[in-house]
């Protein structure tokens, strides 16, 4: 999942990426494809701040579906929208912190999310419920995938348990490590998160918050998902380390970066690179770290603010039902539960499926972010004996091992 921000209709993605005029009109192929919705033979644009195109037709209701770019097949969403009669406009984002902030202020309604699960909590237990629950019919969906004789009944329980009937399981993808095979062509133990933390500056790491952090926990030899006072402040020096390193957060030309040497490793997303790598970028690996792997449960859900919550569940259904799930992971290159399943059996791997974090680990991690880089740690960092509950067990979600 590409992780982009801006807002675009599925004709937006169709087309290259040059702009003019400040609208999302790109190419004379696209201004082609306008003249044949002039004549009502193509589908309808709007702009790139949301607002009504003066094509519209407003008889019909538009869903908006706050998302990852390339996350959603736009094949299937044009399917949607003649069933349905309606529009889908994309609202895209980078993390699921800014995913919360979007929600928060976004002028126009959004209906659908598509969050990590271990983001919904946030967005359910905070002052302000964002999200609604789901119908019983599309709740019961989430009983199927956790029961799969896969070996990842413990995995879909943990997400299962923070998505608590707010929303279901969508596409899920491991995170790895991007490096440069010439840097690492001696290293025949195969990725690890150590290469980050032997030269931070040659680093790139995710936007994601718990993401990062799971990294720099499982460089230490410690499941992600620990509650341990001394290991999580032992997690946040690694990070900080790392920071102050100047590791490079967010850097979307990180494939570049390596092939020029300015880079060696890099965190990414197994669907957004692995066939780019293998197939086309000579130099270039990709594989999941031998101590443990991350693995992100996308899931989908509705709500507070939607103008249509019978049609955003539609929607899901639809995105989520069998056919609709197979062809999304085609399309995208992320996978179902079930096909994680199938992966972690052949491979044997550890897989890490991150659950929420106490209010006191997101607090260090939302000041560690928000820190210029290379500064000091805040003497009350990593004190999470101040968290109530921090050692009970009920946090504890297993973690795969």
């Amino acid at each position: 999942m590409t992780k982009t921000a801006g807002m675009h209709s599925v004709t937006d993605m169709l087309v290259p990426e040059q702009y003019f005029g400040g609208e999302a009109i790109r190419t004379a192929w696209t201004r082609w494809l306008v003249l044949m919705v002039l004549l009502g033979t193509g589908s309808l644009l709007n702009s790139c701040d949301g607002s009504h195109n003066p094509l519209d037709n407003q008889n019909q209701p538009v869903l908006r579906v706050l998302t990852w770019v390339d996350y959603i097949s736009p094949n299937l969403i044009r399917d949607f929208e003649k069933q349905y009669n309606c529009r889908v406009v994309l609202v895209f984002i980078r993390s699921n912190e800014e995913l919360h902030k979007e929600l928060l202020k976004n002028p126009a309604p959004i209906d659908v999310v598509v969050p990590s699960s271990y983001a919904v909590p946030r967005l359910t237990e905070s002052g302000d419920v964002l999200l609604r629950k789901l119908s019983p019919s599309l709740r019961n969906r989430t009983g199927v995938i956790a029961k799969h004789p896969g070996g990842i009944e413990e995995l879909a329980d943990a997400a299962l348990t923070d998505m608590g009937g707010y929303a279901v399981p969508y596409l899920c993808g491991f995170t790895g490590l991007v490096f440069d095979t010439e840097v690492f062509k001696g290293d025949e133990s195969g990725p690890s998160w150590s290469w980050v933390t032997e030269d931070p500056g040659k680093a790139s790491l995710l936007n994601d918050h718990a993401e990062v952090y799971a990294a720099a926990m499982m460089s230490l030899g410690y499941a992600p998902n620990s509650l341990d006072e001394d290991e999580h402040k032992a997690g946040i020096e690694r990070l900080h380390a790392w920071f102050k390193g100047k590791a490079i957060r967010e850097d979307d030309r990180y494939l570049d970066e390596i092939r020029k040497g300015n880079r060696r490793v890099a965190m990414a997303y197994e669907g957004d690179v692995a066939s780019i790598v293998n197939k086309e970028q000579e130099g270039l690996g990709f594989g999941l770290p031998r101590e443990g792997v991350i693995l992100s449960v996308e899931c989908m859900a509705v709500t507070t603010m939607s103008s249509y919550p019978g049609l955003a569940e539609a929607f899901i259904g639809f995105m989520t039902g069998g056919e609709g799930l197979d062809k999304n992971a085609v399309w995208t290159g992320f996978h179902s539960l079930k096909e994680v399943a199938v992966e972690r059996d052949s491979q044997q791997l550890t897989i890490h499926v991150l659950h929420k974090l106490p209010p006191c680990i997101t607090k260090d991690l939302d000041v560690l972010f928000a820190q210029t880089p290379g500064g000091n740690l805040p003497d009350d960092m990593g004190k999470s004996h101040d968290c109530a509950g921090i050692g009970d067990e009920s946090h504890r979600i297993p973690a795969g091992e």
